[in-house]
């Protein structure tokens, strides 16, 4: 592998910590241009999608108008906790000779949790990234609704001018590899 943009998906610790440590490693060996913390949120509540309406234009106005704030206060109480996440795995990168500069932090807001493997894919298109490095285990509330994992989803996902990289602390220098079809 050449030197590469990598979306490294983030969803929290200690769930994250298989593929920051291969991120790194990769980092290391001189493989690494640049990194996209990839943050995901998790999916708005409903209750801060919609609101029971109004009786007039302006009820209605107001309504949406509370309705807009309150979900921006909880997205940025969101980013301000993910924010705890994002300096040591950022700490990391740089340890393993990654300039800060080449490491940039994206939050992703879904309002569905079905949103987000593909959320990430479209995050490491826009963003250039040629690589998306997920932990096993992360996202472990996706896969208590759902049948499968995101990394699974990834791996099935991914388009053809993309790599998934999926790691698990079971993996001894393997990883399993995931591109389009």
């Amino acid at each position: 592998m050449g030197r590469t943009k990598i979306l490294l998906a983030l969803d929290g610790p200690p769930a994250t910590a298989d593929a920051v440590k291969w991120v790194a490693g990769m980092t290391e060996k001189g493989e690494v241009d640049r990194v996209v913390l990839g943050c995901v949120l998790p999916p708005i509540p409903p209750r801060l999608l919609e609101h029971g309406g109004g009786d007039t234009p302006e009820e209605e106005r107001d309504k949406q108008g509370d309705l807009d704030d309150e979900r921006a206060e909880w997205i940025h109480r969101e980013q301000q906790s993910a924010r705890a996440l994002i300096r040591p795995v950022r700490d990391a990168l740089c340890r393993a000779g990654l300039p800060d500069q080449a490491i940039s932090v994206e939050f992703i807001t879904v309002v569905h949790d079905s949103d987000v493997a593909q959320s990430l894919i479209e995050m490491a298109r826009d963003r250039g990234c040629e690589l998306i490095a997920v932990s096993r285990e992360a996202f472990a509330w996706y896969r208590e609704r759902h049948a499968s994992s995101v990394a699974e989803l990834l791996q099935r996902d991914v388009p053809e001018d993309m790599a998934v990289v999926v790691r698990s602390k079971d993996d001894e220098g393997n990883a399993a590899l995931g591109t389009g079809t």
